[in-house]
């Protein structure tokens, strides 16, 4: 029997996409949330959407990722601040830590006129952590609020963002955030 190159070249990609896990929209009905490969667990809100498949990351929105949203990530120290390119040791600095990222989330979006607005120190999951908030103004006006909160633990930085139009979104959905980060736990 003979086979074609179109015929071969289909088989390979088809094996190929069976090793893939593409990222998908699914409504959120159990609480706790893992992504793969995270060494984290958070209490997410049932009925919002999550995005899964996506590695040491969590996504969820309640009314789409471009109106608000709430992200979990997990990165190696040495990768935390590729926006910067600056390496980052196990002595930092909480401050520190909390001006890279700044600094790093203006060079990610630079685009946007992002201004900080308050810079403190935060305990999660009863470890020394920052929470920066800044705002930013989008094209057509609408002025967007964001809190992070950050932390370096284990060679790993952890961040826990909330982004949302300052207008409606941000208030009703703070307190959702705020039980988000409470229930952060690296296990």
């Amino acid at each position: 029997m003979k086979i074609n190159k179109l015929s071969l070249a289909c088989v390979a990609v088809l094996l190929f996409l069976t090793g893939c896990v593409i990222p998908q929209w699914k409504v959120i009905e159990k609480p706790e949330l893992t992504s793969a490969g995270s060494s984290y667990r958070v209490q997410g809100p049932v009925g919002w959407i999550q995005l899964t498949g996506i590695e040491k990351h969590t996504f969820i929105t309640r009314e789409g990722p471009s109106l608000q949203a709430i992200e979990v990530q997990q990165a190696p120290m040495d990768k935390a601040f590729e926006g910067i390119d600056i390496e980052i040791n196990d002595n930092v600095l909480i401050s520190e830590l909390a001006q890279f990222y700044v600094a790093d989330f203006k060079a990610k979006n630079q685009g946007l006129q992002v201004s900080r607005t308050d810079t403190m120190p935060f305990t999660i999951d009863g470890k020394q952590g920052f929470k920066v908030t800044m705002e930013f103004r989008s094209e057509e006006g609408l002025v967007f609020d964001i809190i992070t909160c950050g932390l370096l633990f284990g060679g790993q930085f952890y961040t826990l963002v909330y982004h949302a139009p300052r207008l409606h979104y941000f208030e009703r959905d703070l307190p959702v955030f705020n039980r988000v980060v409470a229930s952060f736990e690296i296990i």
